[in-house]
Order: structure tokens, then C-alpha cells, then sequence
């Protein structure tokens, strides 16, 4: 360094290549000796102003020509340029495998749900990768039961399995990722299908949404916004109302026909939905994503023996009209809601309840849900009735409802042998009664959006819960 009307002195440089040292106020030239890298004819001589009690930071960037191998990609990359590629990214929660040596994380693409495995090293990723079948199934000695179709891909230290078939996603991850290196092919001829025509395409279209409503689902308690979550489940579910007509409308000849060759996936599909949504009612608090699951085709399914060593085939179950006004009448429920019109679906659960959980329906006798929804199916009032085959089966059932972290609180004025209520207005639900009587345990609950009023207060839920009770 040159101090103006001064003679030059020299300051050596760090290990780092840093320098540090507490000079006069003055103009001063800069040099560096013996610099013959690329960029050092650029920045020499430098002339700095160094003025009292002024603290200078000088960086300085140079080629070396020394180079170091590539560092493997990390999460925080493939983030990136999948965010590069037009993808919304979101942070999902810590994930495990037990076909794999390190834990991961989710990450939300799109949408979709997305398992990310970061290695020591791309020696140690490959290790893994090498248990993977060539269709992802089976894992080492592991054997996979997939909700959807897997795709797994490796590049460096990054192991990533995509499960599921949102083209846009496989497409972004191979461009991120390279091609996947096991999992199905999506040009195979094993994924090469004929498009079904008339209602054969309406059931499988179906069957597409139900992919797609537990991906939503499972995305729930794994998400950071589980609000956003939420709301895209509950969309799915919207979309999936509009099949209830189709299958409830198909004859015995027609479910024969149509439905039988997609049994299992109908039968797998709800059974796999039914898990994700207790997981994210679990998780979230928010009651509204199993009343929207309840007006679903998947949730009133039973399952029905044919004859012949065949499968049993998934069909719709109606209860027929006249029992819909056995405990409520759409009258009742409109007048307690002050006069507007609601529309009422009545739904035997027992069968669907057994597909899930045998064991849930073991002392049961019937199992059904009475639903009044406004025109817009925004905001409803359910029914519960669950009919045992003892009392003590039912008193145990009603523990359970009313156990000590369920917020109810015993009634003034019981109805039936116990009662209690709950007054939320929050999380999707509106009010809450329920009830033991004799054999019968009954639930009636409100629920809507938040912010909105619901359909009725709590007064005149349980006078609705009195009128239930007399008539069992």
C-alpha cells in the first residue's frame, strides 16, 4: 500500500487470502505482488480514500484456474430450478422409508407430493437406489403397497420418488432430476390404455378424482399451509358429489357389467382415502373435510356379494325414500333453520365403515347419516345414528365421543340416559349434541365455512336432538 506523500508498506495477506490493518486517514494506492491471475491487470493499482474512523472493505475476485469436483445437488437446488421451471414449491415435513438408509423430506410440487432423499454422497444414494425393482415393487426386502403409480429418479446425492401421475410434475422432474430410473415407464406399453367411452369413462373418471382426493389428503398433514391444504382437499370432494347420481342411478344388471371390472380400484381407492382424511382431521381439528367426505360416492359405498366365485363388487346404497323422515324430517330441519330450502341424502355407512375397519362395525346393528345442506352446499346440519347390539357397546361408543380432550360438556337438561354438547363455530363446525339412549348413541352436528353463520345455533340443535330421541 502507498500512502500519498509517504513511502509504501506492505501487508500480508491471510490464508484465506484476507487482509486486515488499521491505517492513517489519507489517500492510498493498492497493488497486490506477484498477482498473475486472471483479473489482476483489472483491478491494479486501486486508489482508495480511507477517511477518520472509517472502516474500508475491499473484495476482490479472481480466477485461480484451481478447480474442485462439482458439489452434488441438494434439496435447496432441485427447489430451485423446479421453481425455475414455473412450479409452486412448498416445504412439506420430514419423511422415512424403511427401505432406505436416510430419512427425507416432502416437498409439495404443485400440488403433488413429492419425497426427496438427500445422501452423504452419490456413492451412498446409488446404494439405495440399487434395492429398487425396476417397477417399484418390490423394495430390498420390502414389499410397497403404492396409492398410485411410482416414479423414482437419481442424480448425485439426491434420491426422489414421485408417486402419483400429474404429467406436468414427471415432466419438470425429469428435466430437473434426468429420467426416472425405476417405477413405470409412462411410455410403456404397460401405461399405453384405450380411453373408455359412455359410462365406463364416467367411472373412471371417478376413479381419477379419487387419486387425486387422497393425494390432496395426505398432502394435508404433511403441508405448512394446511389451510390452502384443506381447501384444495374439500374442491376434490366437491367434484366427486356430482358422481353420487351416476351410481346410486345404475341398476343391479349395470353394476354387474360396469363396476365389476373396477372393483378393487373402487374398493382400494376408498379404503385409502379413508385412511389420508382421519390423518388430516388428526392433524388439522377440521371436521368439515369428513362431512364433505360424507357426500361423497367413495364414503357411501357398501360392498355386496354376488354369486359365483367372483369379487365382491363396490356399489352405491340407497335407503329407500321413506326412511329418511325416520328421525328427521326435512320440514323440521328447515323450519329450525328459519324457513330456506335445504336438500337431504340419507346414507347406511355400516357397510362402507366394515370395508375400512371390521372391527368398528363388530356391535353394530346400523350405522347412518341424515345430511340437510343449503342449495349451495355450503352449509349443513348431519345426522348420526348408530344402533348397537347392547348398551354396553353403545356407553363404550359414547366414551370415546365424549372422552376428556373433546371439548363437550355435559347438558343442564340430559336427553336421553347422557348428553352432552359443544359450541365451536370454528374449524368448519358449527354446534354439537350427542346423545346415549339405551342402545342408540346419535350425534347431531352444524357445519360450514369459517365466517360463516351456521345453519342454526345451539338451542335449537338440541331441541332437534329432543325430537330425534323420542322417536327411537
Amino acid at each position: 500500500m502507498l500512502r500519498s506523500g509517504a513511502t509504501s508498506f506492505k501487508v500480508p495477506l491471510g490464508e484465506d487470502g484476507s487482509f486486515s490493518v488499521d491505517v492513517e486517514p489519507a489517500d492510498y494506492v493498492i497493488r497486490m505482488d506477484n498477482c498473475n491471475y486472471n483479473g489482476c491487470n483489472d483491478a491494479f493499482p486501486m486508489e482508495k480514500t480511507i477517511g477518520a474512523g472509517e472502516t474500508v472493505t475491499i473484495n476482490l475476485d479472481f480466477d485461480t484456474g484451481i478447480r474442485t469436483a462439482e458439489q452434488p445437488k441438494g434439496i435447496g437446488v432441485l427447489v430451485s430450478d423446479l421453481v425455475g421451471l414455473g412450479s409452486a414449491v412448498a416445504q412439506g415435513k420430514s419423511v422415512s422409508q424403511p427401505f432406505f438408509s436416510v430419512a427425507g423430506e416432502e416437498t409439495i410440487v404443485d400440488g403433488e407430493t413429492v419425497q426427496v432423499f438427500t445422501y452423504a454422497s452419490p456413492e451412498a444414494a446409488k446404494a439405495d437406489a440399487d434395492l429398487v425393482s425396476p417397477q417399484g415393487n418390490p423394495i430390498g426386502a420390502s414389499m410397497v403397497s403404492w396409492v398410485s403409480t411410482p416414479h423414482f429418479y437419481l442424480k448425485d446425492s439426491l434420491l426422489v420418488i414421485y408417486v402419483g401421475m400429474n404429467v406436468g410434475v414427471i415432466e419438470r422432474l425429469e428435466t430437473v432430476m434426468g429420467p426416472e430410473f425405476a417405477g413405470v415407464d409412462p411410455t410403456s406399453s404397460f401405461m399405453v390404455h384405450v380411453p373408455a367411452t359412455g359410462p365406463a369413462a364416467k367411472v373412471e373418471e371417478y376413479l381419477g378424482l379419487m387419486d387425486k382426493l387422497s393425494h390432496a389428503l395426505r398432502g394435508v398433514a404433511r403441508s405448512t399451509d394446511q389451510e390452502a391444504a384443506v381447501a384444495q382437499a374439500l374442491a376434490v370432494a366437491t367434484q366427486l358429489e356430482e358422481y353420487v347420481d351416476f351410481f346410486a342411478s345404475l341398476d343391479e344388471q349395470e353394476r354387474e357389467d360396469l363396476i365389476a371390472p373396477y372393483a378393487d380400484q373402487i374398493s382400494e381407492t376408498a379404503v385409502t382415502a379413508s385412511k389420508f382424511a382421519r390423518e388430516a382431521m388428526e392433524a388439522t381439528g377440521d371436521e368439515s373435510i369428513g362431512l364433505a367426505l360424507q357426500r361423497t360416492p367413495a364414503f357411501m359405498a357398501g360392498t355386496v356379494e354376488r354369486s359365483g366365485p367372483t369379487e365382491p363388487v363396490v356399489v352405491m346404497e340407497r335407503v329407500v325414500d321413506n326412511d329418511a323422515d325416520a328421525y328427521l324430517s326435512l320440514e323440521e330441519v328447515s323450519a329450525a333453520a328459519g324457513g330456506i330450502n335445504l336438500k337431504v341424502e340419507y346414507r347406511d355407512l355400516k357397510a362402507k365403515a366394515a370395508a375400512v375397519d371390521p372391527s368398528q362395525v363388530e356391535h353394530m346393528d346400523s350405522f347412518t347419516v341424515q345430511s340437510f345442506d343449503t342449495e349451495d352446499g355450503y352449509r349443513g346440519l348431519s345426522l348420526t345414528t348408530l344402533d348397537f347390539d347392547s348398551e354396553d357397546a353403545a356407553a363404550t361408543h359414547m366414551a370415546m365421543l365424549t372422552g376428556p380432550d373433546s371439548g363437550m360438556q355435559d347438558m343442564d337438561e340430559t336427553i336421553g340416559d347422557e348428553s352432552v354438547s359443544l359450541e365451536a363455530n370454528r374449524g368448519g363446525m358449527g354446534s354439537l349434541v350427542a346423545f346415549k339412549k339405551g342402545e342408540w348413541v346419535v350425534s347431531l352436528h352444524t357445519s360450514q365455512p369459517n365466517g360463516d353463520t351456521p345453519l342454526m345455533d345451539l338451542a335449537d340443535l338440541e331441541s332437534l336432538a329432543r325430537a330425534v330421541a323420542g322417536r327411537l
